[in-house]
């Protein structure tokens, strides 16, 4: 087989009929820019250039048996990229002929890939796959358990009753400040609005891909919204809460509060009890003193016994002190707002004990949740067609149009 510089050209002008197609830009491979010729679209085929390419190959297989050929022989055949020659000839296999249809080699193009959300375990895709497959079959996972208590007490600061918030997907959703939004979110999610769902499609995917600690809320979060036992929850109605401060009132602090508002010696009655018989003035004040701490010490116990053994309640009853000895005033508002917190702190955990145990039975009674696998069908090689072509017989066949004669419309004189 012989092959000279004419054949080489006319092979490399054959391949060059079909679109050149090119990178753009071509350090990102992002978009690929294609040339088309001043010639029908039909006659630009992909073929031609992977035929022509195989006459090339060949040809220059053969040229190294023979003796005084150039090293180059094809200097000016066009290069494709075989992706992007690929890629186009399945784009246009629908709108080429039926005979002239087929993928370029002839070869099965499709590319099996492994869905990254259901392959890496530890991946952001998987997480939001997964959250998003409990909001689809609304259930939540078995094997999944939290502390909710536990949760809400290592949370620093205050827990809001009262903040601005919506199910509907937003930035602040990707990574969320529970302390801030823990109740609102409970009281939406409980919610009877069948859109909440829609909602949370979008929502707890996104936190659970952008904030990896807080997946396993994810079960809690659909656990709220699908039981309606929580319906039936109600939250305590204030406005915030400092789990850190206790669950009830502390006595040693009360005594401190007790201790702080007596009233200085010097205007306490001790100060004025009189001296003894041949009591020096040091030893006078000492005996003096003495009776001003007994006198507070044991005050302040009867005080605090007093408080603590009317709790539980959100305010304490009233202080029993003489207000020409103790700033009663002064006691009665930090003793309230020493209660008060801790009375919250106690509703708000009573409440959470309540939600545990709910979360705990539908946890156990909770079936697992599927788990989507995906189906594959390669295409097939010719796209599944009938022929164009139409042949006279078929065409002389068919029944002629019927032709209405024009009738003028009738005019009224």
């Amino acid at each position: 087989m012989k092959l000279g510089p004419r054949e080489a050209e006319l092979l490399a002008l054959i391949a060059s009929i079909c679109p050149t197609r090119t990178w753009y830009p071509v350090h990102l491979k992002c978009m690929q820019k294609v040339e088309w010729l001043d010639l029908p679209a039909s006659a630009q085929h992909h073929d031609l250039h992977v035929v022509a390419k195989g006459i090339k190959e060949h040809c220059e297989r053969v040229l190294l048996f023979q003796e005084n050929q150039p090293s180059t022989l094809f200097p000016s055949f066009p290069l494709q990229d075989e992706h992007l020659l690929k890629r186009g000839a399945l784009r246009a296999a629908y709108l080429s002929p039926f005979e002239t249809s087929e993928q370029p080699s002839g070869r099965n193009l499709d590319v099996r890939y492994s869905a990254r959300d259901v392959v890496e375990v530890g991946s952001a895709e998987r997480r939001a796959y997964t959250a998003a497959t409990a909001v689809r079959h609304r259930t939540v996972d078995p094997s999944t358990t939290k502390n909710i208590l536990n949760m809400v007490q290592s949370w620093p600061g205050s827990v809001s009753g009262d903040a601005t918030l919506s199910l509907q997907y937003d930035g602040s959703w990707l990574a969320p400040d529970l302390p801030l939004i823990w109740l609102k979110a409970y009281n939406l999610l409980r919610g009877g609005d069948e859109g909440k769902w829609f909602q949370l499609l979008f929502s707890l995917p996104a936190m659970a891909y952008h904030s990896p600690n807080l997946a396993d809320l994810v079960p809690v979060f659909i656990a709220f919204a699908s039981n309606p036992q929580f319906q039936w929850e109600h939250p305590p109605s204030y406005v915030s809460y400092t789990l850190s401060e206790g669950y009830q009132p502390c006595r040693s602090h009360l005594v401190q509060l007790r201790f702080n508002c007596a009233y200085s010696f010097e205007r306490s009655p001790e100060s004025s009890e009189p001296a003894r018989y041949n009591e020096s003035t040091s030893d006078l004040r000492g005996r003096q003193l003495q009776m001003y701490h007994s006198r507070r010490n044991s005050d302040a116990d009867a005080t605090a016994h007093q408080f603590l053994n009317h709790w539980q309640c959100e305010t304490p009853p009233q202080c029993s002190l003489n207000s020409g000895l103790y700033d009663v005033s002064d006691l009665t508002p930090k003793v309230q707002s020493h209660f008060s917190s801790r009375y919250r702190n106690l509703r708000l955990k009573e409440h959470l004990a309540r939600i545990q145990d709910i979360l705990d039975n539908a946890y156990s009674q909770a079936s697992p949740i599927p788990i989507l696998q995906y189906s594959f069908q390669p295409s097939q090689t010719v796209p599944p067609r009938t022929s164009w072509s139409l042949t006279v017989d078929e065409l002389f066949a068919r029944p002629a149009l019927s032709l209405q004669a024009h009738v003028p419309p009738a005019c009224n004189n």
